[in-house]
């Protein structure tokens, strides 16, 4: 492990201080500290926001005034890709020992090559944030809505979103995964998998591989074959906060495709008009799978056959806790379709039709399914929640504890996540994507 140090020490060792945190950004730019005891370490990863003492534990990288010919170490001295950024990164891990290595990247639209193969790759022990305007020191002070930071597959920049012709010649995939990587603050968009051999995971496409991926929307991702955004196969365990899926579009999932035994984790999530041609408008999952979406609001999804907003087949199972699944339509008019023997869990949350609108065969576990119009403040737009919704406080606070990872402390909108509907006290929880906020 390499600690983050204070000024004058070398990456390596250790001062740790009473009151010292780990801290990182939430979806609106808010700070989410977690404080830590005396003995504990201060780590120069992922977690850490801090100013990068450890300097050669970062990467600058601007499209406006970066060079590949510079070193990167400070916005001054830029490099101008996002894929030399990494590459830098990589580089300094290993020929200083280090775990890991952030790459800060400046607002702006970034392109993986000049060729539809061409993805941005991550590497293991790197981490990849956007949101810059280019004079942060410390990564808490970024600011990734107001600075948007996009990762393109439009590679020669003719895409029109209402025509799919001006995508053939767009990159396959826009990010490739890893394992021990992050990808936080950007927005993913125009990738292309069309081809035989990559039809699957236009936005991401993962493989055996387990990265972060927060702060991120996925639009406008194209796929022939399953995950119009994201592709999450073999042993895949990503963990996915603070994410929105819009207007993305496959054969299978239109958003979201987990398939040969992959378990994506999703909190405070929103897929909101996405595409399946056959099945799983937002999400579809088979051989062996085991999704988990927590605190996730699916809406305006649609599926040419079945599951408006979900398809579970071959032996795959979801779970679904604190969930809105509302105005979500296939063939039939169903929100889920579910044909396995594993079983499908949907509790404490607002499904549309309650179990009448759960096609198929499988095995269902239900629990709290609340039929009612969540009455989101002005959908499809903003899926937040109305005072009068039935949804407030009527979410499981105990998936809090049952998750292998941390439950994030704000929502999707970057507002305090345990909030009691009636007087704005700590402590209850709502359905959905959003925690409705007392004035």
């Amino acid at each position: 492990m390499s600690w983050f140090v204070l000024s004058g020490l070398a990456c390596g060792e250790v001062t740790a201080t009473p009151d010292a945190a780990n801290v990182s950004a939430d979806a609106g730019g808010q700070v989410e500290a977690d404080p830590v005891s005396v003995d504990a370490r201060i780590a120069c990863d992922e977690g850490f926001t801090g100013p990068p003492t450890c300097a050669d534990c970062t990467v600058y990288v601007s499209d406006e005034d970066g060079s590949n010919s510079q070193p990167g170490r400070s916005w001054d001295d830029a490099v101008e890709t996002v894929t030399a950024g990494i590459n830098r990164a990589v580089a300094r891990v290993e020929a200083e020992e280090l775990d890991h290595c952030a790459v800060w990247v400046r607002e702006g639209t970034y392109v993986p090559g000049q060729h539809r193969q061409d993805s941005f790759e991550l590497a293991p022990g790197v981490h990849l944030y956007g949101g810059f305007a280019g004079f942060e020191d410390a990564r808490d002070e970024r600011n990734f809505r107001q600075y948007e930071t996009i990762l393109s597959g439009d590679l020669e920049g003719n895409d029109d979103p209402n025509d799919e012709a001006t995508f053939e010649d767009n990159a396959y995939h826009v990010v490739v995964g890893a394992d021990d990587a992050t990808l936080d603050g950007f927005t993913v968009t125009a990738g292309h998998a069309d081809s035989d051999d990559q039809e699957d995971g236009a936005g991401i496409y993962l493989e055996d591989a387990s990265p972060t991926l927060r702060n991120l929307v996925f639009t406008h991702n194209l796929a022939s074959g399953g995950g119009g955004a994201i592709a999450s196969l073999g042993d895949s365990a990503p963990i996915l906060k603070n994410v929105k899926f819009k207007t993305n579009e496959a054969l299978h999932g239109g958003a979201l495709y987990a398939i040969d035994s992959s378990e994506p984790i999703v909190i405070n999530a929103i897929f909101l008009d996405n595409d399946a041609g056959f099945g799983g408008g937002a999400m579809m999952s088979g051989s062996s799978s085991a999704p988990s979406l927590i605190n996730v609001s699916l809406h305006d999804n649609e599926a040419g056959l079945n599951g408006g907003a979900i398809r579970n087949v071959g032996a795959a199972g979801t779970t679904i806790v604190n969930g809105i699944l509302w105005g979500n339509e296939d063939g039939d008019g169903d929100e889920i379709y579910h044909n396995s023997d594993v079983a499908l869990e949907v509790r404490a949350s607002v499904v549309e039709g309650d179990v009448n609108d759960i096609d198929g065969d499988g095995t269902l576990v239900t629990e709290g399914i609340i039929d009612q119009d969540p009455r989101f403040v002005s959908a499809p737009d903003d899926l937040r929640l109305q005072s009068s919704s039935p949804a407030i406080d009527a979410g499981d606070g105990s998936i809090v504890d049952e998750i292998r990872v941390d439950f994030p402390d704000y929502d999707l909108a970057g507002e305090p996540r345990f909030v009691d509907g009636e007087d704005g006290g700590e402590g209850f929880i709502d359905i959905g994507a959003y925690e409705f906020q007392p004035e």
